[in-house]
């Protein structure tokens, strides 16, 4: 009787064994997926963190390279603006001495550096402008011995013609400007008074007598437009001299149309 007792008891204790075994089984199984998913999940962080990592580091490198780049390029910098401004000084120096070839040659290499590294040239088209000036300038007081002459009016202008006036020479190329048309007008009376005596001597008197018109005609014109003070005595005199010479010799041939 107690032999069956034991045999019940071991046949009731089985299936708690068996059922706690596949509890554990299970258990078991479930730690190790846990521990396989969190095994995965750490690796695929470790992986974006050694990304990370990687892509901090590469962007210091490149931070670090731009930065060593940026002060090589600011050095550059600093020692080409040192030489252009070396370049000024001494195209101030040689203006100064009056070595204007010297000047321009360094401006063209000024001007190449500036091109460069995006200088101002101001300073360098200040003292070429000044050259211009002072050029011009000496060229108008070489211009002044053409004054002396009345008979120079035209060299004169031609000259003035080619100098640009500069506002440093403009008063006194305006003055000389002036005075090439009042020499003008001097020799333009010389000129209608000497064919007016010319004709009178009997020597071709209708020719000499419209050369006198034509040159007392343009003398007055200039005259006018330029507001050159007028000559009134050699004026009449010339007037006179061609009423003459009309008189004595072109009245019988023909009678001119606005003679006086």
């Amino acid at each position: 009787m107690d032999n069956l007792n034991s045999k019940e008891k071991e046949i009731q204790k089985k299936p708690k064994k068996t059922k706690n075994k596949l509890v554990k089984i299970a258990g078991i199984v479930i730690v190790l997926i846990i521990l396989c998913i969190a095994g995965l999940y750490g690796y695929k962080y470790y992986q974006a963190y050694q990304k990370k990592l990687m892509e901090q580091k590469k962007a210091q490198e490149e931070a670090l390279l731009k930065k060593l780049a940026e002060e090589k390029q600011l050095q550059k910098l600093e020692k080409a603006k040192a030489e252009f401004n070396n370049l000024i000084a001494q195209m101030e120096k040689y203006y100064k001495e009056g070595k204007y070839a010297q000047v321009e040659q360094l401006a063209q290499e000024a001007k190449e550096m500036a091109k460069k590294w995006h200088f101002s040239l101001k300073q360098v088209d200040k003292i070429l402008f000044e050259i211009k000036e002072n050029i011009a300038y000496a060229n108008l007081q070489r211009l002044q011995s053409y004054t002396q002459n009345i008979y120079d009016y035209k060299l004169l202008r031609t000259g003035l013609e080619r100098i640009p006036r500069y506002p440093l020479i403009e008063r006194e190329w305006n003055r000389l400007w002036y005075i090439s048309f009042k020499n003008e007008y001097a020799v333009d009376l010389i000129l209608a008074e000497k064919s007016a005596d010319t004709g009178l001597t009997g020597t071709n008197p209708d020719i000499n007598y419209n050369l006198s018109k034509q040159y007392l005609a343009n003398a007055i014109k200039i005259r006018k437009e330029k507001a050159i003070q007028s000559d009134e005595i050699k004026e009449i005199k010339i007037i006179h001299l061609q009423r003459k010479l009309f008189f004595a010799y072109l009245e019988k041939d023909t009678q001119p149309v606005g003679l006086y």
